[in-house]
């Protein structure tokens, strides 16, 4: 893609290809967009931690937890249309909390 002699010299993007590498950006930040949910895993997820087990009272939401050094990391996928209440329980701890219509969000509760 870079004109012969420029590799090593900051060579520029030859016009023949400048259309396709803006379509190729683009289709990157579209899906990327589309698939946020990755962003909740890869962000807040350290490596090693464990998938632990949760029960959930509805099946309008997603969920999975994992657990490391003694922090839990809780994933929700609300697929409705509509505000949803959640409740975090640990014991005989909760929280309450609301889920927006169709985000994903992530809590974290240290132990």
């Amino acid at each position: 893609m870079k004109t012969n002699g420029e590799r090593n010299n900051g060579g520029k993007l030859k016009p023949e290809y400048r259309k396709r590498w803006a379509e190729y950006i683009c289709r990157y930040i579209e899906e990327y967009r589309s698939r946020g949910y990755l962003w909740h895993f890869t962000h807040f997820l350290k490596a090693g931690a464990q998938r632990i087990g949760v029960t959930r009272y509805t099946d309008k939401i997603e969920v999975t937890a994992f657990e490391k050094d003694g922090r839990i990391t809780v994933v929700l996928l609300n697929r409705t249309e509509e505000e949803i209440p959640v409740y975090l329980r640990l014991g005989e701890y909760c929280a309450e909390l609301t889920s927006k219509a169709k985000p994903i969000m992530t809590a974290e509760i240290e132990k």
